[in-house]
């Protein structure tokens, strides 16, 4: 990891086409955020972007469960600050939480998501590649879930 002092995070303005008409982040868009951030943190920390991952493979993580618990709203021109957690590595899935937080450090929302690890040729789940799970296995023990009540 190149900074052990904290996990991963994006941070990320609310404009105002992620915002309803209330003038609140749009609930679907918080997937949105949880889903870039992600993909950031693949690219920057993972070292493999998922577009390139995809295109040199057969293989892919479809997402096979999605969950959101919401705190505080966020309006247009707040900064989301967008933390990356792994709440479980299994033999071919993986569960991450990205905990969104306000410029006061209060939480926004969580989402929490599992990607199940597939091979698109058999369309059967496959193991993760080693040299993942090796990154995979030291960000979660650094960086592990935390209890929604923690998180509240």
């Amino acid at each position: 990891m190149t900074e052990d002092t904290k996990p991963f995070i994006v941070t990320r303005r609310v404009d105002w086409g992620d915002c309803d008409p209330a003038g609140i982040i749009y609930t679907p868009r918080v997937f949105d955020f949880a889903y870039e951030s992600l993909g950031i943190w693949y690219r920057d920390w993972m070292g493999v972007s998922w577009w390139q991952a995809k295109g040199k493979s057969d293989y892919g993580s479809p997402t096979v469960h999605a969950e959101c618990h919401y705190f505080r709203p966020l309006e247009p021109d707040d900064h989301a600050f967008l933390e990356i957690r792994i709440a479980a590595l299994g033999r071919s899935s993986t569960t991450y939480q990205v905990i969104a937080r306000n410029k006061d450090g209060q939480s926004c929302f969580v989402v929490s998501f599992t990607a199940c690890y597939t091979n698109f040729v058999q369309m059967r789940s496959a193991e993760i590649p080693q040299a993942w799970r090796a990154r995979m296995e030291t960000y979660h023990a650094a960086w592990p879930a935390l209890p929604i009540e923690e998180v509240r």
